[in-house]
């Protein structure tokens, strides 16, 4: 062959043993691209407390802020994911004060935690006091499903196990006995009537929560039976059911469930090990899935979950259907886990130990000290580039509307000149055939706008009106924004579809498991923020003059930014926005510029409160005023007053 190349050999065979020669040419000519190597890894770095006291539990609830607590009357606190860390109480490792544990919160500034025989409780994530009031006795968990309603399981008896349901409306000052965790199962050929010990309790959203509980005894033999109970009203009533395994020696180790009808049983039977069950009936039924979850399950979301022991973690990265495991060994024994997200988790143990899952480049170098592990996958969605696409658009339909003349009005008796009727009929040729039905310029069209258009108390009713499906299309428009801004329309809808479309998808994968009230937040408040949005745009299209149409866009920016952070949110950047609280409110009140509780179930507290009863109204009507005031101050200035954040979703 001499000096000719392959490419000139097989331009000379035939081209059946040319092609066949072309694709294994790499390999003959030892030229084998290397295998693609992963461009991140996971790791746990310690982030840890500089005091030597033992951690009992650890709360985030966001990648950054959080708080650990255990020994000496101890809650720590850090807003920057660990990296310096506040004593909000304790923080001595030689006091003598009972530790704290059982960190819950529900939103970012209310949790609760116990010390002792006390319930503690932050209004503001700074400022903790005692709960007044008694508690029943031997409290194994509890957890709030709103400021003021939540669920304990403890005993009335001064001695025994945690057998029994407590229910709270007033936010843990009094708990009312609701149920007994007691279940009648065939064991050993004999009908027998259980009393349960309730370990632990997990609720997907504020009304329907799941408990686990195994025989009430001590010694050998006390595994099963599996108790799973379910309540459906936020805990005020309880039905309870075998779970899978043995009756006779399976335990239910731990439940996590990531909707009302999706959830997790970490299962023990025996000398086994651990195994994993999963339901898609709200516990109904279950089946086993291949993998060990260790001791914890934890999800940060619908899709990304981890199991935690101390010498192992499990992950799942497609809703638990698939789980593997690494190996990990940390310094001190890890007693809690928190997962604000799912490039983010801490766990928590003795000695002050806090160590925090974190994705970075593989050409990372890592200290020894540093525990690598896999990469947990980023969030894929393509609302932020349809939002992106949305805020351009808009910025263009001002740029325009601005340089049009002052005194331009599709219902002034003077008529078009040429060149707008050249525009607006350019406009209409070359739109499709589906804008073309909406968004036509002609006179009959623009006439029949002007009468049926939307005022803007119309427009009002169109963005919080929610039995207006999210792709409903806006109304037509008046003479004044066909003839300006025909060209732009059917962009606008092509838009706003491809976001009603990606809206509920974005909401049932990245639903928030680690705060209760955040999930709720953001069901709600995106599909009503897009509301807002084309609200405002149907407002913009119902226009007759320039002035009208700034007012109109300025609600749409207002609308739009608002709609950009919320959409950050949803994709676990951040929190849902919610307005600082800085100092504690009264115990029958909400906190000022806070939400209000809409997470509060249909049984709500019978004691007087300034908390508004809809929520969602209440909160529309503080947009909705903002939202008129900023308009009208931007329709006076010509949207030269107007300062716009441009928040990037990354």
């Amino acid at each position: 062959m001499g000096h000719e190349t392959w490419s000139g050999l097989a331009r000379r065979l035939t081209p059946s043993l040319a092609a066949a020669m072309m694709l294994t040419m790499p390999s003959l000519a030892g030229q084998t691209p290397p295998a693609t190597r992963p461009q991140f890894k996971g790791i746990w770095e310690p982030v840890s407390f500089t005091e030597d006291l033992d951690l009992k539990d650890v709360f985030f609830v966001t990648a950054n802020v959080g708080w650990a607590s255990g020994e000496g009357g101890t809650i720590i606190h850090t807003k920057d994911g660990g990296a310096n860390w506040t004593a909000q109480l304790g923080g001595d490792p030689a006091s003598t004060d009972a530790a704290i544990s059982k960190l819950r919160f529900i939103d970012e500034y209310r949790g609760w935690a116990m010390q002792g025989r006390k319930l503690i409780h932050t209004q503001n994530g700074q400022d903790w006091e005692e709960v007044p009031g008694a508690l029943p006795n031997w409290v194994s968990d509890y957890t709030f499903v709103s400021r003021r309603q939540g669920v304990m399981a403890a005993t009335t008896s001064s001695v025994g196990h945690a057998t029994e349901v407590f229910l709270t409306r007033d936010g843990g000052r009094v708990w009312k006995k609701v149920a007994d965790c007691a279940i009648r199962a065939a064991i050993d050929g004999l009908n027998r009537n259980i009393s349960c010990q309730i370990s632990r309790f997990h609720f997907p959203s504020p009304k329907v929560g799941y408990l686990i509980g195994y025989l009430d005894c001590i010694g050998m033999g006390c595994g099963g039976p599996p108790v799973l109970g379910k309540t459906e009203d936020g805990g005020a009533t309880w039905r309870f059911m075998l779970g899978p395994g043995d009756v006779k020696t399976t335990k239910l180790r731990d439940v996590f469930f990531t909707d009302e009808q999706h959830g997790f049983l970490n299962v023990h039977s025996g000398g086994s090990e651990p195994k994993i069950f999963a339901t898609a009936d709200g516990g109904q039924t279950w089946k086993g899935v291949i993998g060990t979850p260790g001791e914890w399950l934890r999800f940060a979301d619908p899709e990304v979950g981890w199991g935690f022991e101390e010498l192992k973690c499990s992950y799942t990265t497609d809703g638990g259907a698939r789980w593997n495991s690494r190996p990990h060994r940390f310094p001190a024994n890890p007693r809690a886990v928190s997962m604000p997200r799912r490039d983010r988790a801490y766990v928590a143990g003795d000695n002050g130990m806090v160590f925090r899952y974190r994705v970075v480049p593989t050409s990372q170098v890592t200290p020894p000290e540093v525990l690598v592990t896999a990469a947990m996958p980023s969030f894929s969605s393509a609302l932020s580039e349809q939002v992106t696409q949305l805020d351009l658009l808009v910025d263009s339909l001002q740029a325009i509307v601005q340089q049009l003349p002052a005194a331009t009005s599709g219902t002034s008796s003077t008529a078009p000149s040429a060149t707008s009727s050249s525009a607006a009929s350019s406009a209409t040729s070359s739109a499709t055939p589906a804008a073309t039905s909406s968004d036509s310029a002609t006179s009959s069209d623009s006439a029949a706008a002007s009468v049926t258009a939307p005022s803007a108390d119309g427009a009002t009713s169109f963005a919080t009106d929610t039995t207006i499906p999210l792709d409903a299309p806006l109304p037509p428009p008046s003479d004044f924004t066909a003839n300006c801004c025909a060209k732009k329309f059917s962009r606008l809808e092509t838009i706003l579809g491809a976001i009603a479309g990606s809206l509920p998808q974005l909401i049932a994968k990245n639903r928030n498991s680690n705060l209760l009230l955040a999930a709720v937040r953001m069901l709600a408040d995106i599909p009503g923020q897009f509301r807002s949005v084309k609200g405002g745009l149907a407002a913009f299209r119902a226009a007759t003059d320039q002035a009208a149409a700034i007012a109109a866009l300025a609600q749409v920016t207002t609308a739009v930014e608002t709609f950009k952070t919320q959409a950050s949110a949803a994709l676990q950047k951040d929190l849902p926005p919610v307005d600082l609280v800085t100092q504690p409110w009264p115990a029958d009140a909400a906190p000022a510029g806070a939400l209000p509780d809409s997470a509060q179930p249909a049984e709500t507290s019978p004691e007087p409160s300034a908390e508004p009863a809809d929520s969602a109204t209440a909160n529309g009507n503080a947009t909705a005023d903002a939202v008129k005031a900023k308009a009208a101050d931007a329709a006076k200035k010509g949207l030269k007053g107007l300062i716009k954040k441009k928040i990037k979703i990354p």
